[in-house]
């Protein structure tokens, strides 16, 4: 069985909707699950008109999770962030992950899916879309699930450092819930 990523359509926002509510996600994603605010999310990023790539991670042909990766030069604010940690290297993008399906985490398909996802980065290089050189992802210092995958496919950490939440819930304010660990991969 393999994996195949199809391009995020706005017909899979319902699917997109009941992962987001689910508990394992919801801990470490703020999307709103609102049809709507998937919409305003995730609509110019299907038109073409922003600068990420999102596509459904499906397993032997079935939707699992929702991955994408998007180039840190067309996210200046962002990259400014985490260039306040690290030197972030020219053809530098940045990803984002999930497993919707509440049955399927913890099974190894998490490691197997970001493994075949990165490939397929480093992979696309086209004269509309610089060559990807490095992939940097910032992940929650608690969500260790997330970066022990990255360390299982070749990603090395680079910093633990403080920075913006991705979930309000994770405020700064409190004890080590801002800490990030943020690790980087070559190709």
């Amino acid at each position: 069985m393999m994996f195949s990523f199809v391009p995020l359509q706005r017909s899979d926002y319902p699917l997109l909707s009941e992962w987001l509510r689910q508990p394992h996600v919801a801990a470490w994603w703020a999307d709103d699950p609102d049809l709507a605010a998937l919409e305003l999310q995730y609509g110019d990023c299907i038109d073409g008109k922003e600068a990420c790539h999102g596509f459904l991670a499906c397993y032997d042909q079935k939707p699992i999770g929702l991955v994408q990766y998007f180039l840190l030069a067309a996210y200046p604010e962002y990259a400014a962030e985490i260039a306040e940690h690290v030197v972030i290297p020219q053809g530098s993008a940045s990803m984002d992950y999930m497993i919707g399906v509440p049955k399927l985490v913890n099974r190894g398909l998490g490691t197997r899916m970001l493994d075949a996802f990165v490939k397929k980065i480093f992979a696309e290089a086209s004269d509309a879309s610089p060559e990807v050189t490095h992939i940097l992802v910032p992940t929650h210092l608690d969500n260790k699930a997330s970066w022990g995958v990255l360390e299982k496919i070749g990603f090395e950490r680079m910093v633990v450092c403080k920075m913006e939440p991705d979930n309000p819930e994770h405020s700064k304010e409190h004890d080590h819930s801002a800490d990030h660990v943020i690790y980087i991969r070559s190709r």
